[in-house]
């Protein structure tokens, strides 16, 4: 599931392992081990908690600009620095792989 906070004022909170998601329109709560991705694209509040518990779940959390662009991103540290990622992409694609197609 990803989820998108269009809502002003949104709170994303940590209450049980869930994450508790506190609007205008009430309290809604959502499982980590549900989530593909945490979009916020207008101003809200999030705790430390929440973004430590997306870690570890390895849920990336993006917030986004007026003009709909990614401003800032959320990932686990587990997946390394993009340019680790970039050499180890580099070594498979120059590994011997037979494909049988």
């Amino acid at each position: 599931m990803h989820l998108f906070i269009e809502q002003y004022g949104v709170r994303l909170e940590l209450e049980d392992g869930m994450l508790k998601i506190s609007g205008t329109d009430g309290v809604r709560y959502a499982s980590f081990l549900k989530l593909n991705s945490i979009n916020i694209l207008k101003n809200g509040i999030i705790s430390t908690a929440v973004l430590g518990m997306a870690a570890e779940f390895e849920v990336p959390v993006m917030i986004y600009d007026a003009t709909g662009r990614v401003d800032a991103w959320t990932w686990s540290h587990k997946y390394g620095s993009i340019a680790l990622l970039r050499k180890s992409q580099v070594y498979y694609s120059d590994s011997k792989f037979e494909w049988n197609g």
